[in-house]
Protein backbone atom coordinates (compact mmCIF):
# COMPACT_ATOMS: atom_id res chain seq x y z
CA UNK A 1 0.00 0.00 0.00
CA UNK A 2 1.30 3.48 -0.89
CA UNK A 3 1.10 4.79 2.68
CA UNK A 4 4.69 5.90 3.11
CA UNK A 5 3.85 9.23 1.53
CA UNK A 6 1.04 9.64 4.03
CA UNK A 7 3.46 9.30 6.93
CA UNK A 8 5.75 11.92 5.38
CA UNK A 9 2.83 14.27 4.82
CA UNK A 10 1.73 13.99 8.43
CA UNK A 11 5.14 14.43 10.01
CA UNK A 12 6.98 16.92 7.81
CA UNK A 13 6.52 20.36 9.37
CA UNK A 14 7.62 21.98 6.12
CA UNK A 15 4.42 20.90 4.40
CA UNK A 16 1.39 23.08 5.08
CA UNK A 17 -1.71 21.36 6.41
CA UNK A 18 -3.67 22.00 3.25
CA UNK A 19 -0.90 20.60 1.06
CA UNK A 20 -0.62 17.51 3.26
CA UNK A 21 -4.37 16.98 2.93
CA UNK A 22 -4.01 17.26 -0.86
CA UNK A 23 -1.31 14.58 -0.80
CA UNK A 24 -3.50 12.17 1.17
CA UNK A 25 -6.48 12.80 -1.09
CA UNK A 26 -4.44 12.08 -4.21
CA UNK A 27 -3.05 8.87 -2.72
CA UNK A 28 -6.52 7.45 -2.07
CA UNK A 29 -7.36 4.91 -4.80
CA UNK A 30 -10.59 5.49 -6.77
CA UNK A 31 -13.55 3.15 -7.00
CA UNK A 32 -12.78 0.18 -9.24
CA UNK A 33 -15.60 0.23 -11.80
CA UNK A 34 -14.39 -3.06 -13.30
CA UNK A 35 -14.96 -4.97 -10.04
CA UNK A 36 -17.61 -7.67 -9.88
CA UNK A 37 -19.50 -5.95 -7.07
CA UNK A 38 -19.47 -2.84 -4.89
CA UNK A 39 -17.52 -4.52 -2.09
CA UNK A 40 -14.61 -5.39 -4.37
CA UNK A 41 -14.90 -2.03 -6.05
CA UNK A 42 -14.10 -0.29 -2.77
CA UNK A 43 -11.69 -2.95 -1.52
CA UNK A 44 -8.53 -1.00 -2.37
CA UNK A 45 -9.96 2.20 -0.90
CA UNK A 46 -11.05 0.56 2.34
CA UNK A 47 -7.62 -1.02 2.74
CA UNK A 48 -5.97 2.34 2.11
CA UNK A 49 -8.23 4.04 4.66
CA UNK A 50 -7.48 1.44 7.31
CA UNK A 51 -3.73 1.85 6.80
CA UNK A 52 -4.10 5.62 6.83
CA UNK A 53 -6.00 5.72 10.12
CA UNK A 54 -3.55 3.23 11.63
CA UNK A 55 -0.79 5.74 10.90
CA UNK A 56 -2.83 8.68 12.20
CA UNK A 57 -3.89 6.91 15.39
CA UNK A 58 -0.33 5.75 15.95
CA UNK A 59 0.93 9.30 15.68
CA UNK A 60 -1.79 10.40 18.07
CA UNK A 61 -0.36 8.02 20.65
CA UNK A 62 3.30 8.88 20.02
CA UNK A 63 3.21 12.67 19.58
CA UNK A 64 3.37 14.44 22.98
CA UNK A 65 0.17 15.88 24.41
CA UNK A 66 1.81 19.17 25.39
CA UNK A 67 0.18 22.34 24.13
CA UNK A 68 3.68 23.62 23.30
CA UNK A 69 4.33 20.75 20.90
CA UNK A 70 2.84 21.49 17.45
CA UNK A 71 2.47 17.86 16.38
CA UNK A 72 -1.04 16.98 17.52
CA UNK A 73 -2.50 20.35 16.52
CA UNK A 74 -0.93 19.92 13.07
CA UNK A 75 -2.43 16.46 12.60
CA UNK A 76 -5.89 17.69 13.58
CA UNK A 77 -5.58 20.64 11.21
CA UNK A 78 -4.64 18.26 8.39
CA UNK A 79 -7.76 16.21 9.14
CA UNK A 80 -9.88 19.36 9.09
CA UNK A 81 -8.45 20.31 5.69
CA UNK A 82 -8.87 16.76 4.44
CA UNK A 83 -12.54 16.83 5.38
CA UNK A 84 -13.08 19.71 2.96
CA UNK A 85 -12.15 17.53 -0.02
CA UNK A 86 -15.23 16.16 -1.74
CA UNK A 87 -14.84 12.76 -3.39
CA UNK A 88 -18.55 11.96 -3.26
CA UNK A 89 -20.41 9.27 -1.34
CA UNK A 90 -18.99 5.81 -0.79
CA UNK A 91 -20.30 2.66 0.87
CA UNK A 92 -17.83 0.25 2.43
CA UNK A 93 -18.04 -2.57 4.95
CA UNK A 94 -21.78 -2.88 4.20
CA UNK A 95 -22.38 0.24 6.27
CA UNK A 96 -24.33 3.41 5.63
CA UNK A 97 -23.23 5.69 2.77
CA UNK A 98 -20.46 8.02 3.90
CA UNK A 99 -18.90 11.10 2.37
CA UNK A 100 -15.25 10.98 1.40
CA UNK A 101 -13.67 12.88 3.03
CA UNK A 102 -16.12 14.79 5.19
CA UNK A 103 -17.10 11.73 7.27
CA UNK A 104 -13.51 10.41 7.45
CA UNK A 105 -14.72 6.85 6.71
CA UNK A 106 -13.36 4.08 8.98
CA UNK A 107 -11.56 6.56 11.25
CA UNK A 108 -13.98 5.91 14.12
CA UNK A 109 -13.81 2.16 13.53
CA UNK A 110 -10.02 2.22 13.72
CA UNK A 111 -10.07 4.21 16.96
CA UNK A 112 -12.47 1.72 18.52
CA UNK A 113 -9.69 -0.88 18.21
CA UNK A 114 -7.47 1.12 20.58
CA UNK A 115 -10.04 2.91 22.73
CA UNK A 116 -9.71 0.88 25.94
CA UNK A 117 -7.64 2.36 28.73
CA UNK A 118 -4.63 0.22 29.65
CA UNK A 119 -5.51 0.83 33.32
CA UNK A 120 -8.95 -0.75 33.22
CA UNK A 121 -8.05 -4.38 32.64
CA UNK A 122 -4.36 -5.22 32.58
CA UNK A 123 -4.60 -8.94 33.30
CA UNK A 124 -3.37 -9.69 29.79
CA UNK A 125 -0.74 -6.96 29.65
CA UNK A 126 0.30 -5.24 32.91
CA UNK A 127 0.12 -1.44 32.94
CA UNK A 128 3.46 0.29 32.40
CA UNK A 129 4.65 3.90 32.44
CA UNK A 130 5.12 3.61 28.68
CA UNK A 131 1.51 2.54 28.11
CA UNK A 132 0.19 5.21 30.49
CA UNK A 133 2.09 7.91 28.62
CA UNK A 134 0.74 6.74 25.25
CA UNK A 135 -2.80 6.64 26.62
CA UNK A 136 -2.51 10.22 27.84
CA UNK A 137 -1.27 11.31 24.42
CA UNK A 138 -4.12 9.48 22.70
CA UNK A 139 -6.77 11.07 24.92
CA UNK A 140 -5.31 14.50 24.22
CA UNK A 141 -5.41 13.78 20.48
CA UNK A 142 -9.00 12.54 20.58
CA UNK A 143 -10.02 15.55 22.65
CA UNK A 144 -8.48 17.85 20.05
CA UNK A 145 -10.42 15.99 17.35
CA UNK A 146 -13.64 16.47 19.31
CA UNK A 147 -12.98 20.17 19.85
CA UNK A 148 -12.07 20.63 16.18
CA UNK A 149 -15.28 18.88 15.07
CA UNK A 150 -13.22 16.24 13.32
CA UNK A 151 -15.07 13.48 15.18
CA UNK A 152 -17.87 13.36 17.75
CA UNK A 153 -16.03 11.41 20.42
CA UNK A 154 -17.80 12.74 23.49
CA UNK A 155 -18.59 9.14 24.44
CA UNK A 156 -14.88 8.41 24.87
CA UNK A 157 -14.55 11.54 26.99
CA UNK A 158 -17.42 10.44 29.20
CA UNK A 159 -15.88 7.01 29.75
CA UNK A 160 -12.44 8.46 30.53
CA UNK A 161 -13.75 11.04 33.01
CA UNK A 162 -16.05 8.52 34.65
CA UNK A 163 -13.24 5.97 34.98
CA UNK A 164 -10.95 8.49 36.64
CA UNK A 165 -13.37 10.40 38.84
CA UNK A 166 -16.41 8.24 39.55
CA UNK A 167 -14.84 5.04 40.82
CA UNK A 168 -12.65 4.00 43.68
CA UNK A 169 -11.14 0.60 43.06
CA UNK A 170 -7.60 1.23 41.84
CA UNK A 171 -5.01 -1.45 42.48
CA UNK A 172 -2.00 0.88 42.37
CA UNK A 173 -0.99 4.52 42.27
CA UNK A 174 0.11 4.02 38.64
CA UNK A 175 -3.42 2.98 37.65
CA UNK A 176 -4.91 6.04 39.31
CA UNK A 177 -2.30 8.36 37.83
CA UNK A 178 -2.82 6.91 34.34
CA UNK A 179 -6.56 7.56 34.44
CA UNK A 180 -6.34 10.97 36.09
CA UNK A 181 -3.86 12.31 33.55
CA UNK A 182 -5.99 10.99 30.68
CA UNK A 183 -9.09 12.63 32.16
CA UNK A 184 -7.35 15.99 32.48
CA UNK A 185 -6.53 15.98 28.76
CA UNK A 186 -10.22 15.72 27.83
CA UNK A 187 -11.22 18.83 29.76
CA UNK A 188 -8.05 20.72 28.83
CA UNK A 189 -8.57 20.31 25.08
CA UNK A 190 -12.34 19.91 24.72
CA UNK A 191 -13.83 21.44 27.88
CA UNK A 192 -16.17 23.99 26.23
CA UNK A 193 -17.42 21.37 23.77
CA UNK A 194 -18.19 18.87 26.53
CA UNK A 195 -19.96 21.42 28.71
CA UNK A 196 -21.95 22.68 25.74
CA UNK A 197 -23.04 19.11 25.00
CA UNK A 198 -23.99 18.65 28.65
CA UNK A 199 -26.20 21.74 28.57
CA UNK A 200 -27.77 20.61 25.30
CA UNK A 201 -28.51 17.25 26.87
CA UNK A 202 -30.10 18.84 29.94
CA UNK A 203 -32.22 21.12 27.77
CA UNK A 204 -33.31 18.26 25.52
CA UNK A 205 -34.34 16.12 28.49
CA UNK A 206 -36.26 18.97 30.08
CA UNK A 207 -38.06 19.82 26.85
CA UNK A 208 -38.62 16.20 25.80
CA UNK A 209 -36.74 16.73 22.53
CA UNK A 210 -34.31 13.89 21.91
CA UNK A 211 -33.46 14.64 18.29
CA UNK A 212 -29.75 14.64 18.85
CA UNK A 213 -26.67 12.75 17.76
CA UNK A 214 -26.88 9.43 16.02
CA UNK A 215 -24.20 7.34 17.70
CA UNK A 216 -24.02 5.10 14.63
CA UNK A 217 -20.27 4.60 14.60
CA UNK A 218 -19.44 6.99 11.74
CA UNK A 219 -17.52 9.27 14.08
CA UNK A 220 -20.55 11.33 15.08
CA UNK A 221 -21.59 9.84 18.38
CA UNK A 222 -24.60 10.89 20.40
CA UNK A 223 -24.22 13.84 22.73
CA UNK A 224 -26.48 12.11 25.21
CA UNK A 225 -24.68 8.84 25.94
CA UNK A 226 -27.35 7.75 28.41
CA UNK A 227 -26.40 4.16 27.69
CA UNK A 228 -22.99 4.68 29.34
CA UNK A 229 -23.49 4.04 33.06
CA UNK A 230 -22.04 6.37 35.66
CA UNK A 231 -19.49 5.24 38.22
CA UNK A 232 -20.39 4.25 41.78
CA UNK A 233 -19.34 7.57 43.30
CA UNK A 234 -21.74 9.61 41.15
CA UNK A 235 -25.39 9.31 42.13
CA UNK A 236 -26.81 11.47 39.33
CA UNK A 237 -28.29 10.36 36.00
CA UNK A 238 -26.25 8.64 33.31
CA UNK A 239 -25.10 10.58 30.27
CA UNK A 240 -23.54 14.01 29.93
CA UNK A 241 -25.08 16.63 32.19
CA UNK A 242 -24.15 19.84 33.98
CA UNK A 243 -24.61 17.99 37.27
CA UNK A 244 -22.00 15.47 36.21
CA UNK A 245 -19.65 18.22 34.99
CA UNK A 246 -19.95 19.86 38.41
CA UNK A 247 -19.16 16.58 40.13
CA UNK A 248 -16.05 16.10 37.99
CA UNK A 249 -14.76 19.55 38.85
CA UNK A 250 -15.37 18.95 42.53
CA UNK A 251 -13.54 15.63 42.36
CA UNK A 252 -10.58 17.22 40.59
CA UNK A 253 -10.43 19.84 43.35
CA UNK A 254 -10.53 17.21 46.10
CA UNK A 255 -7.89 15.10 44.36
CA UNK A 256 -5.63 18.12 43.99
CA UNK A 257 -5.62 18.54 47.76
CA UNK A 258 -5.16 14.81 48.43
CA UNK A 259 -2.72 13.98 45.63
CA UNK A 260 0.27 13.03 47.78
CA UNK A 261 -1.75 10.74 50.03
CA UNK A 262 -3.43 9.00 47.13
CA UNK A 263 -0.57 8.70 44.68
CA UNK A 264 2.36 7.87 46.97
CA UNK A 265 0.51 5.06 48.71
CA UNK A 266 -0.90 1.92 47.17
CA UNK A 267 -4.71 2.18 47.09
CA UNK A 268 -6.62 -1.01 47.80
CA UNK A 269 -9.65 -2.41 46.03
CA UNK A 270 -12.70 -1.47 48.06
CA UNK A 271 -14.63 -4.75 48.23
CA UNK A 272 -16.19 -5.04 51.64
CA UNK A 273 -13.10 -3.51 53.28
CA UNK A 274 -12.81 -6.54 55.52
CA UNK A 275 -9.10 -6.14 56.05
CA UNK A 276 -9.41 -2.62 57.39
CA UNK A 277 -7.72 -0.97 54.38
CA UNK A 278 -9.23 2.34 53.36
CA UNK A 279 -10.19 3.11 49.77
CA UNK A 280 -9.48 6.27 47.81
CA UNK A 281 -12.85 7.82 48.58
CA UNK A 282 -12.33 7.13 52.28
CA UNK A 283 -8.93 8.80 52.09
CA UNK A 284 -10.68 11.82 50.61
CA UNK A 285 -13.26 12.12 53.39
CA UNK A 286 -11.04 10.97 56.23
CA UNK A 287 -14.00 8.82 57.27
CA UNK A 288 -13.67 5.04 56.94
CA UNK A 289 -17.37 4.70 57.64
CA UNK A 290 -18.53 6.71 54.62
CA UNK A 291 -17.10 5.96 51.19
CA UNK A 292 -18.90 8.79 49.39
CA UNK A 293 -17.06 12.05 48.81
CA UNK A 294 -18.48 14.88 50.84
CA UNK A 295 -17.57 18.48 51.55
CA UNK A 296 -18.39 21.99 50.38
CA UNK A 297 -16.85 21.47 46.92
CA UNK A 298 -19.53 18.88 46.15
CA UNK A 299 -22.44 20.88 47.53
CA UNK A 300 -21.33 24.09 45.83
CA UNK A 301 -19.41 22.99 42.70
CA UNK A 302 -20.30 26.15 40.76
CA UNK A 303 -18.73 28.35 43.41
CA UNK A 304 -15.20 29.70 43.39
CA UNK A 305 -13.72 26.84 45.39
CA UNK A 306 -11.98 25.25 42.41
CA UNK A 307 -10.67 28.60 41.23
CA UNK A 308 -9.23 29.41 44.66
CA UNK A 309 -7.62 25.98 44.93
CA UNK A 310 -6.00 26.27 41.51
CA UNK A 311 -4.82 29.82 42.17
CA UNK A 312 -3.48 28.93 45.62
CA UNK A 313 -1.46 26.05 44.20
CA UNK A 314 -0.13 28.22 41.39
CA UNK A 315 0.94 31.02 43.76
CA UNK A 316 2.27 28.88 46.59
CA UNK A 317 2.80 25.25 45.61
CA UNK A 318 4.92 24.75 48.73
CA UNK A 319 1.72 24.86 50.78
CA UNK A 320 0.43 21.73 49.06
CA UNK A 321 1.58 18.19 49.86
CA UNK A 322 3.40 17.85 46.54
CA UNK A 323 7.14 17.25 46.52
CA UNK A 324 8.62 19.15 43.57
CA UNK A 325 9.90 17.21 40.59
CA UNK A 326 7.99 14.01 41.32
CA UNK A 327 5.30 12.17 39.41
CA UNK A 328 2.83 13.48 41.96
CA UNK A 329 3.80 17.00 40.96
CA UNK A 330 3.04 16.12 37.32
CA UNK A 331 -0.45 14.96 38.24
CA UNK A 332 -1.08 17.96 40.48
CA UNK A 333 -0.07 20.37 37.75
CA UNK A 334 -2.30 18.62 35.22
CA UNK A 335 -5.27 18.71 37.62
CA UNK A 336 -4.68 22.38 38.33
CA UNK A 337 -4.69 23.20 34.61
CA UNK A 338 -7.80 21.04 34.11
CA UNK A 339 -9.67 22.93 36.85
CA UNK A 340 -8.68 26.26 35.32
CA UNK A 341 -9.85 25.10 31.89
CA UNK A 342 -13.17 23.91 33.34
CA UNK A 343 -13.71 27.30 34.96
CA UNK A 344 -12.81 28.99 31.66
CA UNK A 345 -15.12 26.64 29.76
CA UNK A 346 -18.02 27.64 31.99
CA UNK A 347 -17.35 31.29 31.21
CA UNK A 348 -17.14 30.61 27.47
CA UNK A 349 -20.33 28.56 27.37
CA UNK A 350 -22.18 31.12 29.49
CA UNK A 351 -21.09 33.90 27.13
CA UNK A 352 -22.22 31.85 24.13
CA UNK A 353 -25.58 31.36 25.82
CA UNK A 354 -25.93 35.09 26.45
CA UNK A 355 -25.19 35.84 22.80
CA UNK A 356 -27.71 33.26 21.66
CA UNK A 357 -30.37 34.70 23.96
CA UNK A 358 -29.70 38.21 22.69
CA UNK A 359 -30.02 37.03 19.10
CA UNK A 360 -33.29 35.27 19.88
CA UNK A 361 -34.69 38.36 21.57
CA UNK A 362 -33.61 40.47 18.64
CA UNK A 363 -35.35 38.16 16.17
CA UNK A 364 -38.53 38.17 18.24
CA UNK A 365 -38.52 41.95 18.33
CA UNK A 366 -38.35 42.27 14.55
Amino acid sequence: MPCYGVGIALTDNAIASSNAADVIDKLAPPYDSSASDEYNGYKSLSSFLWHLWTIVSGLGRLVPHDAEHPGQATIVEILVKLGKHDRGTIQIWAGDPLRLWDDLPLFAQRMVEISDSPAIDDDFEPLTEHAARHWRNQCAFMARCLDGEVAGWDDYALVALSSALERDNWTSALHLRCELLAATEWVIYSGPTLLSFAEQNDHSKNSGDYGGGDGDGDGNSSVYNDDIPSGPLFSGPDGLSVQRWDFWRARFTALLDQSKTLLEQKPHVDQGNEGGDVSLSQHMTGDTGNAMMTGPSVHDPRGDIATKEARAYKEAPENFPVPAGTLVDEVCTAIMIAIERMVAAEAVVAAMGDIKNMESESEEGE
